[in-house]
């Protein structure tokens, strides 16, 4: 819907669960990280340099999530104003910076990831077929990097949309039905 036919009455409820959303979209994609990093010490730790470049990134990682979730939280003074039905911006801080230096920084360490590993894995001793199993399987890593750059790109649309309910969805022309609808 256009942000001009949305009833007034479903802005508080979808503020509240934008809001909520993002807290809970942080939280999962550091545990995710967290998880990976503490992998990675279990099984590529035969260096020192190894084991302070992953702890680096874990203080990184939980020092970007607590900066991040702190912001998203207390964005608003007080916390409802978030969803208030007539927000005053002057109540609020800008959090548009925030998701460029967290959707960066995810990238950034996704890379790191797959950089860290490949050298690793191609130092193993195990059949040529296992380790190209396993090369495809860290180079899967690429995904999130290709998912979050469109993100981050879908989502600055959304942003510098002044119709963002209606930019925030993809559409199909009214003419041309959908690939699913079309018939055989």
């Amino acid at each position: 819907m256009h942000i001009d036919d949305v009833p007034p009455e479903f802005n508080v409820p979808a503020t509240k669960l934008s809001y909520g959303t993002l807290i809970c979209y942080q939280a999962s994609v550091c545990f995710t990280k967290l998880s990976v990093v503490v992998l990675y010490l279990r099984v590529f730790t035969t260096t020192r340099t190894g084991r302070w470049l992953l702890f680096g990134v874990l203080g990184f990682l939980i020092a970007l999530n607590i900066a991040s979730q702190c912001l998203s939280i207390f964005q608003c003074h007080p916390i409802k104003a978030v969803w208030a039905e007539n927000p005053q911006p002057d109540r609020c801080i800008d959090t548009i910076p925030m998701f460029y230096v967290s959707a960066v920084s995810n990238i950034l360490v996704d890379a790191f990831f797959m950089l860290f590993a490949i050298p690793r894995i191609l130092s193993l001793r195990m059949a040529k077929r296992q380790k190209y199993a396993l090369l495809a399987t860290v180079a899967m890593g690429g995904v999130p990097i290709i998912a979050s750059i469109i993100r981050c790109v879908r989502v600055s649309e959304i942003l510098d949309s002044n119709d963002p309910t209606w930019k925030s969805y993809d559409r199909f022309d009214a003419q041309t039905p959908s690939p699913s609808l079309r018939s055989s």
